[in-house]
C-alpha cells in the first residue's frame, strides 16, 4: 500500500500562514470555546452530580422567583387582557419553581434517570444552561468507546481552537451527535441512549449548535478546509505500508463496531447471537505477524442477492481508522479492499460486488473520505435493488432498495456477466 509523504516543493511557511488565517475567525473560536467549555462542564458533573444540582438548583430558582415578583408588580397596572395573560404566566411560572425544587439527582444516576430529568428541565428557558451541560453529562454515559476518546481529547486540548481539536470536535459534531446522539430516529440502537421526547430533541438540538445545515457550521467548514491545505501537500511516495484484511470470528466479530468506531456497536447482543449469519466483519491489520501489528479498523461484508437472484458481496460500514486514511493514499486502500472482496465474490460464484452511495455517517462509511472516494469513482453507475432482508436492513439502512436513501452500486462484475 503507497504510503503518503510531503511534496518536495511544499511551503510550511504557507500552509501556516493560512492555517492561521482559519484559526483567527472569532466566530470559530467562541463556538469552538463554548462546545468545549460545555463538555468540560459535563465531565465535572460526572464527579459529584449532587453539588452541582444543588448550586444549578437554587441559581435557577433564584432567576425564577425573581421573575414571578417582576410579574406579580406590575400585575395590577395591567388592563384586563395583559391581566389575563400575565395571570398565566404567574401560574407557569409558580408551576416551574414547583418543578426546580421538587428535583433531586442521586450520586448513581443512571442513564435512564438522566433522560428523565432533562426531560423535567426543558421547555424552562433560566433552566437551559443547566439542561445543555447536563446534557454533556448524560455524554458520559452513553458516548461510545471512539467517540468517547473524542471527547475525552477535546477536553484535555487547548482552550482555544487548532488545527487539531477544530478536526476532533467536526468529527463529534457530524459522525456523534448528528448521526447518534441527536438523531431524528430516537431509537436506542441508533442513539445509544433512552429516546428523546421531539420537544427535548429540538431543544438539544439548539444547544449543541446543530440546527440547519451542519454541513455549513462554522467548525466544520473550517476542518474541511484545514483538511485541504494538508492534503494539499501530500504526493504518493515510493515507501509502502503493509496491510493486510482478516476476517472476525467470535469476540472480534461482536466487536468490529467498535474497532471501527462504526454505527452498529449497539448490535453486540445480536451479533453474539449468531444473528445476521450472510453478515460478516473483516478486520484490518497492519504489520501482520510483526511485533508492529495494529488493528486499524473494519468493514463488513453481507453476502445477498440481487432483486433478479445474482449472487452479491456488499461492503457496509467501511471503516479504516482516521490515523490510516492519514498515512496512506485513500483511492489505493479502497481499492484493495474492492479488489480483496471480489476476490471472495469470485471464489464463492457470486456476480457483483457492490457499496452504498450515501453520506458519511450513513451506511457506507463514517470517513467523509471514503464516502467522497465512492461518489467521485461510482456515482454516475446504475443502481441496483437487492433482497430485502435483515442483513440488507442492518441497523436500519435499506440498502435493498435503489429508489431510497442508501442504494448500492456495482463496483465489480464477473467478468462472464459483461
Amino acid at each position: 500500500m503507497p504510503l503518503l509523504g510531503e511534496k518536495k516543493d511544499a511551503s510550511p511557511e504557507l500552509k501556516e500562514t493560512e492555517q492561521r488565517k482559519i484559526l483567527a475567525n472569532p466566530e470559530l473560536q467562541t463556538s469552538f470555546s463554548k462546545l468545549r467549555s460545555v463538555l468540560k462542564i459535563g465531565q465535572q458533573i460526572k464527579n459529584n452530580p449532587q453539588a452541582w444540582w444543588q448550586n444549578e438548583q437554587a441559581k435557577i430558582k433564584e432567576a425564577l422567583i425573581a421573575k414571578k415578583r417582576q410579574v406579580e408588580e406590575k400585575l395590577n397596572t395591567l388592563p384586563d387582557k395583559a391581566r389575563a395573560g400575565a395571570l398565566k404566566n404567574l401560574e407557569k411560572l409558580k408551576e416551574q419553581i414547583a418543578i426546580i425544587s421538587s428535583l433531586t439527582i442521586s450520586q448513581s444516576i443512571t442513564e435512564v434517570g438522566a433522560a428523565t430529568f432533562m426531560e423535567k428541565l426543558n421547555g424552562i428557558t433560566e433552566a437551559k444552561e443547566a439542561l445543555h451541560a447536563f446534557s454533556a453529562f448524560h455524554l458520559t454515559q452513553v458516548i461510545p468507546e471512539g467517540f468517547r476518546d473524542t471527547m475525552e481529547k477535546l477536553c484535555n486540548s487547548a482552550d482555544e481552537a487548532t488545527v487539531e481539536n477544530i478536526s476532533l470536535m467536526a468529527d463529534l459534531l457530524l459522525q456523534y451527535l448528528r448521526e447518534h446522539y441527536l438523531h431524528v430516529n430516537q431509537t436506542e440502537h441508533i442513539t445509544y441512549h433512552s429516546p428523546f421526547s421531539k420537544e427535548l430533541r429540538k431543544t438539544l438540538e439548539g444547544l449543541w449548535q446543530m440546527t440547519g445545515d451542519i454541513n455549513k457550521h462554522i467548525i466544520v467548514l473550517s476542518a474541511q478546509k484545514l483538511q485541504s491545505l494538508t492534503a494539499a501537500e501530500k504526493e504518493i511516495t515510493m515507501k509502502t505500508q503493509e496491510i493486510s484484511f482478516v476476517p472476525a470470528r467470535g469476540l472480534l466479530r461482536v466487536f468490529s463496531g467498535d474497532i471501527g468506531d462504526s454505527c452498529y456497536t449497539s448490535r453486540h447482543m445480536e451479533l453474539a447471537k449468531g444473528q445476521y449469519p450472510d453478515l460478516t466483519a473483516v478486520v484490518i491489520v497492519t504489520n501482520r505477524g510483526k511485533t508492529q501489528e495494529r488493528i486499524m479498523g473494519s468493514f463488513l461484508l453481507i453476502e445477498t442477492k440481487t432483486s433478479d437472484g445474482r449472487g452479491v458481496l456488499l461492503i457496509r460500514a467501511n471503516n479504516p481508522r482516521e490515523n490510516l486514511l492519514g498515512k496512506v493514499d485513500v483511492g489505493s486502500l479502497i481499492r484493495e479492499i474492492i479488489t480483496y472482496t471480489s476476490e471472495i465474490a469470485e471464489k464463492r460464484g457470486l456476480n457483483l460486488v457492490v457499496v452504498p452511495l450515501d453520506e458519511a455517517t450513513a451506511s457506507s462509511s463514517n470517513r467523509p473520505a471514503v464516502s467522497e472516494f465512492y461518489y467521485r469513482s461510482f456515482s454516475q453507475r446504475p443502481k441496483i435493488d437487492l433482497v430485502n432482508q435483515p442483513e440488507t436492513n442492518f441497523n436500519d439502512y435499506n440498502n435493498w432498495d435503489s429508489k431510497g436513501y442508501h442504494p448500492v452500486v456495482a463496483v465489480w462484475e464477473r467478468e462472464s456477466n459483461k
